[in-house]
């Protein structure tokens, strides 16, 4: 049988797993490495046993366990998923216990479409919770007998449990199998809502070229704690449509998607979505970003004490470093405070994240230009910030509500020097509500 070992680049602790395997034990054992989803999924392919087994590099097998209860295995039940043992999820600092997925079923994996890969799951750390949620809402799961599986299970680290608990939540915004899927047609209200009546907000969100990153997005919007909301896509001439590689995610009942047929720039993209949006604020979220899973809720509790004038409301945001090889590294929480200094910010090329616009002063304001030195294609949110900062005040909400991913191929990164011709001729500063 198919023994994996998971093992991060920055350890060597598939020895202590392979120490306390018994000799006897009859497994062909594969030790795999960043990317996980990948990797497994491509030792699944010819694979054919009903069951194989994943542990983390590090965990110590009970032998006793891997040579009895290993021929029990054939006579679980052909639906279960597979079986779980309990841990502690954070490694003894936070007193939380969770179950442990090890022996999975090839048929159920399968039938999910195997292991999530990077697009859909940037986090290696979390591949294996992410499939075993997944699993489990259509499927039971079987708990170890008496004998434990392990003699020491392995702890997690403080970051992993960083990760969990920033990221657990978005697990959930995955789409339901057919039976529990809302059948709507394209370009469905939101929400089930009647006709005229619009949602809190639009999530906007200009994708080209972006296969590898833009349904982890589209996910974190699935996964919002406050469902009064819709999704537009605009689809700037890709070569490849999302419907090809994340079709089942926007099938979701409140995704619209609009195209344009070849690639105009991220402005343009941003005023077709304008032209079709619902909701009193847009949420601009870029493809190689996210949504933290209550930042709508966030909004909607900042609303109540937002000035009817204000135009902007900006908030926090955690920083993610884009490591290659890695999953990505969080760097902390970038914290703006009130008083925004815009030319400050557009001086040092800071981004401000999340930016979520009142729909009527974009309107007023007739939308991004799509003129300028780039022609609306670069840098087109700072256009916007210091236009609307000469006419409105801004709210800020003391609380990080967005995920932002830093990558050094990013067009930012790469165009540095553009940046600087762009901030000769950028348009002059404004102002903030107090």
């Amino acid at each position: 049988m198919l023994m994996i070992v998971l093992e991060q680049p920055e350890t060597a602790a598939s020895k202590l797993t392979l120490q306390s395997l018994p000799a006897a034990a009859p497994f062909d054992i594969r030790i795999v490495r960043p990317p996980f989803a990948e990797r497994m999924n491509a030792l699944m392919r010819d694979y054919s046993l009903p069951y194989f087994a994943v542990v983390e590099a590090g965990m110590r097998l009970n032998p006793l366990y891997w040579l009895q209860e290993a021929c029990e295995w054939g006579l679980l039940p052909s639906e279960t998923a597979g079986i779980v043992a309990i841990r502690d999820a954070y490694g003894g600092c936070r007193g939380r216990l969770a179950p442990y997925p090890f022996l999975w079923s090839t048929e159920a994996v399968r039938a999910a479409g195997g292991f999530e890969t990077y697009a859909r799951l940037p986090f290696d750390s979390l591949v294996l919770e992410s499939a075993y949620r997944s699993l489990a809402r259509i499927r039971p799961w079987a708990k170890a007998a008496a004998i434990s599986p392990f003699t020491g299970m392995r702890r997690s680290s403080r970051r992993l449990g960083d990760i969990r608990d920033l990221l657990g939540p978005l697990l959930e915004g995955t789409v339901q199998g057919p039976e529990g899927r809302k059948k709507t047609e394209p370009g469905a209200l939101a929400g089930g809502t009647e006709e005229g009546d619009a949602p809190l907000c639009s999530v906007v969100l200009c994708l080209y070229r972006d296969e590898d990153l833009v349904p982890w997005a589209v996910r974190s919007v699935l996964a919002q704690t406050r469902p009064d909301w819709e999704l537009i896509l605009v689809d700037d001439g890709s070569p490849v449509p999302p419907e090809q590689y994340m079709g089942d995610l926007l099938a979701a009942p409140r995704v619209r998607i609009f195209r344009h047929d070849r690639n105009y720039g991220k402005a343009r993209a941003l005023n077709t979505a304008l032209a079709h949006v619902r909701g009193r604020w847009i949420v601009e979220l870029d493809a190689d970003d996210w949504l933290a899973p209550d930042c709508l809720a966030g909004l909607s509790q900042a609303e109540k004490g937002v000035s009817p004038h204000a135009a902007l409301i900006y908030g926090d945001h955690y920083e993610w470093q884009q490591v290659p090889g890695r999953e990505p590294l969080l760097k902390g929480i970038r914290r703006y405070g009130p008083g925004l200094d815009i030319e400050a910010y557009v001086r040092k090329g800071q981004p401000v994240a999340p930016r979520i616009y009142r729909t009527a002063a974009l309107r007023e304001l007739g939308g991004w230009s799509e003129g300028g030195l780039f022609g609306g294609r670069l840098y087109e949110d700072m256009e916007m910030l210091l236009a609307l900062g000469r006419t409105y005040p801004f709210h800020y909400v003391p609380e990080p509500l967005y995920h932002r991913r830093i990558r050094k191929d990013s067009v930012t990164r790469q165009r540095e020097t553009d940046y600087q011709r762009w901030l000769e001729a950028r348009p002059g500063g404004g102002r903030e509500e107090s």
